[in-house]
This record gives C-alpha cells, sequence and structure tokens, in this order.
C-alpha cells in the first residue's frame, strides 16, 4: 500500500504534523495537529481527504492545540495513548 505523507511544521515551537493519506479510498489521519488548524484543513481539503482518525502522540500542548478545531472540521476521533 503506498501512502502520501505530507508534513507540516506548526506553531512557534515548530512541531511536525503530518497528514497521512491512503491515495484510492482517501481516508487519511493527523498525527499532532499543534497549530494553525486553518492550515492543516487546508492541506486536508488540498487532498481530498476523509480524516478518520486524529492522533496525539501524547498531550503536551504543542501537540493536540488544534485538535479541537481539526475534529470539528473533520469529524474524525480523536486518538491518544
Amino acid at each position: 500500500m503506498d501512502l502520501t505523507i505530507d508534513q507540516m511544521l506548526v506553531g512557534r515551537f515548530g512541531v511536525f504534523c503530518y497528514l497521512v493519506t491512503e491515495p484510492a479510498t482517501r481516508e487519511a489521519m493527523l498525527v499532532d495537529p499543534g497549530a494553525e488548524p486553518d492550515r492543516i484543513l487546508g492541506r486536508v481539503r488540498e487532498r481530498d481527504a476523509r480524516v478518520r482518525w486524529i492522533v496525539c502522540t501524547h498531550a503536551h500542548p504543542d501537540h493536540v492545540g488544534a485538535a479541537a478545531i481539526v475534529k470539528a472540521g473533520t469529524g474524525a476521533s480523536v486518538v491518544i495513548h
């Protein structure tokens, strides 16, 4: 299976957020949406991705800061360890 991985440097702490998309189905997950939700959602629209999961590697604000807004914009489930 080939995946498309978009890496975005977000927020004042410069944390990476990833949009991982399966091109055939357009199903996707977001990893660590820490900031800049409008920019993240813009990339989701560019890819025409259907985000199913928002994965937070841990709960520091620079990794979860935009999760609620991105969840509202995508309807995805938020998961964390």
